[in-house]
C-alpha cells in the first residue's frame, strides 16, 4: 500500500494552524479532520483519539527535523487511515523531539489490529520519504493537490 493511497488530496491540510497549544489538543484535532475527510462516526473518532493519546503517553512521536508522526491502532477503524497537516509559518508543536524542535509536519496514521504488517510498511515510507533530502522543504507553498503530486513522485522512488 502507497503512502498517498493512505494519504488522500482531502487528507492534507496546508497552513495548518495548530488548535491549542498541546500536542493532546493537537492530536485531537487533526482525529476531528480525519474523521470529517473519511467519515468516522463519534464512537470511532472516540477511539482514535485514545489509542493515539495512548501511544503517545508512551513514547512521542517527534521524530526530529520539524517532523511528528502520532499514529496508533484500533479495532474501531478498517485498514489504515492517515492525514498529513502542514503547519502555517511560525507554527508548531511541541512532540517531544530530541532534537527539541516543534513538529510543522505531522503525520497522524491509525490502523486496524489486522493491518500491523501495512501500519509498519506505512511508517517506514514515511521515515524514508522525510529523509530524502529536500522533500519537506520543497512543500512550502504548495497546496493539497502539489503536496500530495509531490508525494506520488517522491514514494515512487523509494
Amino acid at each position: 500500500m502507497l503512502l498517498s493511497e493512505i494519504i488522500t488530496v482531502d487528507c492534507i491540510h496546508v497552513g495548518y494552524t495548530p488548535e491549542g497549544a498541546t500536542k493532546s489538543s493537537v492530536i485531537r484535532d487533526l482525529v476531528g479532520l480525519l474523521a470529517g475527510a473519511r467519515g468516522l462516526d463519534g464512537e470511532q473518532r472516540q477511539a482514535v483519539e485514545e489509542a493515539i493519546l495512548a501511544r503517545e503517553a508512551q513514547k512521542p512521536t517527534g521524530i526530529g527535523r520539524g517532523v511528528a508522526v502520532p499514529h496508533g491502532k484500533n479495532e474501531r477503524v478498517k485498514g489504515v487511515l492517515g492525514l498529513l497537516a502542514l503547519c502555517a509559518e511560525g507554527e508548531g508543536v511541541e512532540f517531544g523531539a530530541k532534537d527539541g524542535q516543534p513538529a510543522h509536519f505531522v503525520v497522524l496514521m491509525v490502523s486496524d489490529f489486522n493491518t500491523s504488517k501495512e501500519h509498519v510498511a506505512a511508517l517506514a515510507q514515511i521515515t524514508r520519504l522525510l529523509q530524502k533530502p529536500g522533500f519537506v522543504d520543497g512543500l512550502a507553498g504548495k497546496d493539497a493537490a502539489a503536496v500530495h503530486a509531490l508525494l506520488r513522485d517522491h514514494e515512487a522512488a523509494l
